[in-house]
C-alpha cells in the first residue's frame, strides 16, 4: 500500500499540532512500492523528511519537499532462547503498544520506556530514554532501507553508536535511509530496574515489583507531570539534560543545594535536570499567547491551541539566552525544529 497526498495538513501529523502543511505526502508500508514512487517521481523526492508520529518535530513553516511517514504494523517473536526472547517490530507500530505488548507477555525491558509518545521506527533514531534506562539497551539490530539505492540492511547495535539522545541514524550518512524494523532482546526472568529515585519511591509500599506494577507507575508519573498530546500540543521534554563538570555543578550547589544531579557514563561529568534549570529562571507555567511552558513540567514547551511554530521557537530561545545568562549553561533542543 502506498498512498500519496499534496498540500497534506501537518496539524494532526505531530503531536505539537502546528498549523502546517507539506507540499507531497506519502504512507506506505511496502518498500517495493516505495521504492518505484521515488524512482517514477525523482522531481518531487530531492528533500524527503521521514516521520512516525511526529512527537519530535517542531514546524515553523511549512515543509516544502516530501514527507515520508512509515505505517507498517506487526510484533512477532523472531527468536527464543533460555532467559531472553526477540522480539521484531516494525516501524509504524506505536511505542506504548509495543511496550503494552511486552508487559502483558511477561517480556522484561521496556517496561520503564511506558507512555513515550512515537512510533517504534523513531525509538532508535532517538534513542528514547527514560527512568534509568534507553531503548539502546534493549536493541540487538535495526532494519534499514535506502530510499535511494533501494537495498535493505540490518545494522547491530553496536554500529548504531547510540549515546544521549542520539544515534549513528541522526547522521548526514543516513539522511536517505529509513528505519522500517527493530530488534529487541528482552527478558524471559525480568530483573527490574528502579534505579530512578522517582520509580523507587513510588513503588516503596509495594513488595517485590514487577514489571506490570513497574508500567503502571510509570504511566502514573508521567501522567501526573506530562500534558497529554491530544488535549495540549507538546513535543514531550523540549531540551536535552546538560552534562557539566563537577566542579561546575559544585558551584552551582553552593548557591542552590537542592539542584538535582544524576550520574553519568563519563566520570568526568555530571548531568543536571534541565527542567530545574529553566524553573530556576522563571519560567515554569510562563505563557504568552498560546506559547507557554507546562506548569507540572517546565522541560516541556506547549501549544495551547493557535501557537505557531516561530512563537514556540522564541519561547525556547527566550529560555535557552535566560539559562545561560543565569547559570553559564547553554541547553540544546532535543527537539527537531523545521
Amino acid at each position: 500500500m502506498l498512498k500519496f497526498t499534496e498540500n497534506e495538513a501537518l496539524a494532526t501529523r505531530h503531536t505539537f499540532a502546528i498549523s502546517t502543511f507539506s507540499r507531497y505526502y506519502v504512507e506506505t508500508d511496502d518498500t517495493v512500492a516505495l521504492f518505484d514512487f521515488l524512482n517514477d517521481n525523482k522531481a518531487i523526492s530531492a528533500s524527503v523528511l521521514i516521520i512516525g508520529e511526529g512527537s519530535n518535530l517542531l514546524f515553523r513553516n511549512d515543509y516544502p519537499g516530501l514527507i515520508l511517514h512509515p505505517v507498517n504494523k506487526g510484533i512477532r517473536i523472531f527468536d527464543s532462547e533460555k532467559d531472553s526472547v526477540i522480539v521484531q517490530a516494525e516501524a509504524g507500530v506505536n511505542w506504548d503498544e509495543l511496550v503494552d505488548w511486552s508487559v502483558r507477555h511477561a517480556y522484561g525491558g521496556l517496561e520503564n520506556l511506558s507512555m513515550i509518545p512515537g512510533s517504534v521506527g523513531a525509538a532508535p533514531v532517538q534513542n528514547i530514554g527514560a527512568y534509568g534506562t534507553e531503548v539502546g539497551n534493549w536493541i540487538t539490530e535495526v532494519l534499514t532501507f535506502n530510499l535511494v539505492t533501494g537495498e535493505s540492511k540490518w545494522i547491530s547495535n553496536e554500529s548504531c553508536a547510540f549515546a544521549y539522545r542520539d544515534s549513528i541514524f541522526k547522521s548526514d550518512e543516513y539522511n536517505n535511509i529509513i528505519v522500517w524494523s527493530v530488534r529487541f532482546k528482552l527478558q524471559k526472568k525480568a530483573q527490574v530496574n528502579l534505579r530512578y529515585k522517582g520509580l523507587n519511591e513510588a513503588l516503596k509500599n509495594i513488595h517485590n515489583p514487577g514489571i506490570r506494577e513497574i508500567r503502571e507507575a510509570v504511566i502514573k508519573i508521567r501522567s501526573s507531570k506530562l500534558p497529554d498530546t491530544m488535549i495540549i500540543g507538546n513535543a514531550g521534554s523540549f531540551f536535552r539534560n546538560p552534562t557539566v563538570t563537577y566542579k561546575k555543578a559544585a558551584s552551582i550547589k553552593t548557591d542552590y543545594p537542592d539542584v538535582p544531579t544524576y550520574s553519568t557514563e563519563n566520570p568526568d561529568r555530571i548531568k543536571l535536570a534541565a527542567g530545574w534549570l529553566i524553573e530556576k529562571c522563571g519560567y515554569k507555567a510562563y505563557r504568552k499567547a498560546d506559547a507557554g511552558v507546562y506548569p507540572n513540567q517546565a522541560l516541556v514547551l506547549v501549544n495551547y491551541g493557535s501557537a505557531s511554530g516561530d512563537e514556540i521557537y522564541e519561547l525556547a530561545r527566550d529560555i535557552i539566552e535566560s539559562v545561560k545568562s543565569k547559570f553559564n549553561i547553554t541547553l540544546e533542543p532535543e527537539v527537531r525544529i523545521l
